[in-house]
């Protein structure tokens, strides 16, 4: 049924930076970097192009680079990646997986081409055919693995945040991988966000029932956007560890404004009132 695993290409890849650190005196450690147990691996199903496991494989460990360069997240639990052929094989795969009812897989499917729990992300392959968007969808749900295991879930982040957080990491790796800029992401999501007259702000995309509501009023993109590039000014100005040390400190039990003042320096409304200013064409 398997067509093909790729764990070959990631166990290599820790196994040269274990080597690195081991054998070279002064080599730069990588704090995120993965213990040797833990898998994170790529699993195709039958009619899956051998090129779309090698690029999805690809911005795997791309991401993971990026975690252990940049980050003091760190996986510990082992995260399947299964990349279905069609829309049928994919729903199939939901169902199996995840343990639910042929009506609750359509229902949770129904407008997207992947679906993720603890340990798993499930991709329609046949629903992502662009190289750039399959790069971005896949360091974007690996992040949201990585976030599921260095947060507390009984500490809930901000939304904007955790999907910010998960839109910068997408668009770092596609510039990776040479298929587009940073400077071109915050460039189109800065254009579109200035030109759009009708658009969430930042503080209505705070928890699961808001961001729910701001999908449904304003679709996917633009509240996507909005939180993407909130997230990408922080990192610009404060590093992206700094992202990752706020929601460890709401983690550890700081309300999200103190926890923002701890990471930043400066009050969260004195943020919204940049950020504001930042999206807002000038007159």
């Amino acid at each position: 049924m398997w067509k093909r695993i790729r764990t070959d290409l990631i166990i290599l890849f820790l196994l040269t930076f274990c080597l690195i650190s081991y054998y070279l005196p002064g080599a730069p450690s990588f704090a995120g970097l993965p213990e040797k147990d833990i898998k994170l691996q790529v699993e195709s199903l039958n009619g899956v192009a051998d090129e779309t496991t090698d690029q999805i494989t690809r911005a795997t460990i791309d991401t993971m680079n990026f975690f252990c360069e940049r980050s003091d997240f760190a996986l510990t639990r082992s995260v399947t990646i299964l990349l279905t052929a069609n829309r049928n094989a994919f729903q199939q795969e939901v169902i199996s997986r995840f343990k639910i009812s042929d009506k609750d897989a359509s229902r949770a499917t129904k407008g997207v081409d992947v679906l993720a729990g603890n340990g798993l992300i499930i991709l329609n392959t046949q629903g992502i055919p662009a190289n750039q968007q399959q790069i971005f969808l896949t360091a974007h749900e690996v992040t949201h693995q990585y976030q599921r295991q260095n947060v507390s879930p009984s500490r809930p982040q901000p939304f904007w945040l955790v999907e910010g957080m998960a839109e910068v990491v997408g668009a770092n790796i596609v510039e990776r991988q040479g298929y587009g800029t940073l400077n071109f992401y915050r460039n189109n999501c800065l254009a579109e966000l200035q030109a759009s007259t009708n658009k969430p702000d930042l503080q209505e995309l705070n928890d699961g029932h808001d961001w729910g509501q701001a999908i449904s009023e304003y679709g996917s993109p633009l509240p996507h956007k909005v939180a993407g590039l909130a997230v990408l000014y922080l990192t610009e100005k404060h590093g992206f560890r700094s992202v990752t040390q706020y929601m460890q400190n709401i983690s550890n039990g700081l309300s999200n404004n103190d926890a923002f003042k701890k990471t930043f320096g400066y009050p969260f409304p004195e943020f919204i009132k940049e950020y504001q200013k930042l999206i807002t064409p000038a007159k």
